[in-house]
């Protein structure tokens, strides 16, 4: 039988183990850190990483999620309308310390929210993730 302190160790593992499989392949793959929030059914969290590849790298992982095969635009593209999938996808925008990039992507299955920002590590960027289950 496990101490009262493995207990929310042994939760958040398991929590932790949900919240990938829900994400798939939308965890960026060399990302580290599972800081986060997220309610008891896991429909609904928020997942904070890291990662020292560059924001380009990490554009076009997403940009290739969204639309394989297609050469990632320069500028953004939005496509908030008729059949879905819907999805914004939002060119750099500058700021104090580095640049930052905002995408979502919405199914009639799941929603997801991604930030890429800079840290304040050199070479590092914080990725944000929020994902909603409908």
């Amino acid at each position: 039988m496990a101490s009262m302190s493995e207990e929310p160790k042994e939760h958040l593992s398991r929590a932790r183990k949900s919240v990938t499989e829900r994400l798939g392949e939308w965890e960026y793959p060399n990302a580290t850190g599972d800081s986060g929030a997220y309610g008891a059914d896991i429909s609904f969290f928020h997942l904070q990483l890291s990662t020292t590849d560059s924001l380009e790298q990490v554009r076009q992982y997403y940009w290739n999620l969204i639309r394989p095969n297609k050469p990632m635009p320069r500028g953004s593209l939005y496509s908030p309308g008729g059949d879905k999938p819907w999805f914004i996808f939002r060119s750099p925008q500058h700021c104090k310390g580095g640049s930052y990039t905002m995408i979502a992507h919405a199914t009639d299955e799941r929603t997801i929210f991604v930030v890429i920002a800079p840290t304040t590590q050199d070479n590092e960027l914080n990725i944000y993730i929020t994902f909603e289950v409908h």
